[in-house]
């Protein structure tokens, strides 16, 4: 939900305490005890803020049993003293335990440290990153960590964002809190301002909802000073999805013609479709064509259409639905969203589809990859919506599918079949099973594989299952070896 920046609460900043954290000074190691500064001084020495599970194995950190410590022994007067620590892990690290006490108003701590721009190294999962201070201050208070909580109530995440676009900082959580902002007249200025003075992105992208004829110009000579040299249009594009001017359509024409060269794919182009296709028109639809054809180099091209596909899911713009159905029948991209939508539209047509997909399920499983980003599990889902949808039509032609998908299915893929040979039991299913089986070094498919066949309850079925072991040495290594005799166990085989 977008926070809505009221009047009352921009002028109410003008009441609020104002603290440059920076300057340390405020900062009085009298008032922390000694127990407690035996644990600072541990958390400085490492100086990297962890969470509970790091590294591939997921391992506790000793850092992170520091910081429990702090937390349980530190009273809150300490802690909120320790907001303003030299090291910056500490900082950050106090703030944190902080946000466990409900009685702690977080909001003058935040706006404390709105200038807080020391760097502090962090460690969550596998990611090793940096980030400024008071961003991170800010990320815990707003739901990152651990617990993934919101600390702050609408009114006073309302005044942080009011803060942050309203001051001078250079926080991450700037630009954040401006693509947040609810358009209104009160912050027309501020933004145009920024934009003007400053080149801010965000501010532009959030100046476009105003659509205002005043600012076209504005969107039209933006370019963003930061490099890489590839993003200086992000912001551009993201800005005309908001705000489709007809000025503005020729530069995308020009700039997609910049692309159809390049032997290196940029994630600004991603953006750069999206607003091809917030036109919906005649225009746009053969802007939308040109990566089919004129894309020069072939492993570029992929990512043309990857993110045509992408630009075209978004709008769901019945306009398109040709280009949509083209990049299914030519270019093998499929994802359940879209193909739920064209089901509604033709669902003789996704009938048919779907069987020549499943003909090639590992090829429409690669093809699909990078479409789904954002669900990693989404080009199994597809598989299996299709395989679903045949099965209820043709019985005969999914059984013969099912045999083909049992000796060739990537490891992604391998589980869904197996798991419909369980379910339909079919004898011919049998074979394509064992030869995986036997034959096959991964451990989730010889897995599946033995699940689907012990389904089937056969003496004879089982006794070839426990002779498979010496048919294949790989269900003798590993953890696979281990889940095997476990499998076999729990079936009163072994």
């Amino acid at each position: 939900m977008r926070t809505r920046i009221r009047i009352a609460l921009i002028l109410a900043l003008a009441t609020l305490p104002y603290v440059d954290s920076m300057s340390q000074s405020g900062y009085d190691n009298s008032q922390i005890s000694k127990s407690t500064d035996q644990i600072v001084r541990k958390i400085a020495k490492i100086n990297v803020v962890m969470s509970s599970v790091v590294g591939e194995g997921g391992e506790r950190p000793r850092q992170y049993d520091n910081f429990v410590k702090l937390r349980e022994k530190a009273t809150t007067q300490e802690l909120t003293q320790l907001t303003g620590h030299p090291n910056p892990a500490v900082r950050c690290y106090a703030f944190w335990a902080l946000t466990g006490n409900p009685a702690v108003d977080l909001l003058p701590v935040l706006l404390a440290h709105i200038n807080d721009n020391n760097p502090v190294k962090t460690l969550f999962g596998c990611i090793m990153g940096e980030k400024k201070a008071g961003d991170f201050f800010i990320d815990i208070a707003t739901g990152y960590g651990d617990s993934n909580s919101e600390f702050l109530t609408a009114r006073q995440r309302a005044v942080l964002d009011s803060t942050l676009i309203y001051s001078s900082n250079e926080l991450n959580a700037k630009s954040e809190a401006i693509a947040r902002a609810e358009p209104t007249e009160l912050l027309y200025p501020k933004l145009r301002d920024l934009v003007i003075t400053q080149n801010d992105q965000s501010a532009l992208v959030t100046l476009a909802r105003y659509q205002k004829e005043q600012d076209v110009e504005l969107i039209l000579q933006n370019q963003a000073r930061s490099k890489p040299e590839e993003k200086e249009y992000f912001a551009t594009y993201q800005a005309i999805q908001y705000f489709p001017h007809p000025d503005l359509f020729p530069l995308l024409e020009n700039n997609l013609q910049q692309t159809l060269d390049k032997t290196h794919f940029s994630n600004e182009w991603r953006q750069l479709y999206k607003a091809i296709a917030v036109y919906r028109s005649r225009r746009a639809y053969d802007l939308l064509e040109v990566p089919f054809t004129q894309v020069k180099h072939g492993d570029i091209r992929k990512y043309h259409l990857d993110f045509v596909f992408e630009a075209l899911r978004a709008v769901k713009e019945p306009f398109y639905d040709e280009l949509l159905w083209k990049l299914w029948v030519e270019e093998n991209r499929i994802t359940p969203d879209v193909l739920a939508y064209l089901s509604e539209k033709n669902p003789e047509r996704v009938f048919e589809l779907s069987k020549k997909s499943l003909a090639d399920a590992n090829g429409l499983y690669s093809a699909n990859i990078s479409s789904n980003y954002d669900d990693l599990k989404a080009s199994e889902k597809v598989v299996s919506g299709m395989l679903e949808l045949v099965m209820k039509r043709e019985r005969d032609f999914s059984v013969e599918i099912i045999r083909q998908n049992l000796q060739d299915a990537n490891v992604h893929l391998f589980t869904i079949f197996a798991r419909k040979a369980a379910e339909i039991q079919d004898p011919s299913l049998i074979d394509p099973l064992f030869k995986r089986l036997e034959t096959e070094w991964n451990a989730h498919i010889y897995l599946a594989a033995a699940q689907a066949l012990l389904s089937y309850s056969d003496t004879k079925v089982n006794q070839r299952i426990l002779e498979a072991k010496r048919k294949n040495p790989s269900l003798g290594k590993d953890w696979g070896e281990e889940a095997f005799d476990k499998l076999l166990k729990n079936n009163n085989l072994k």
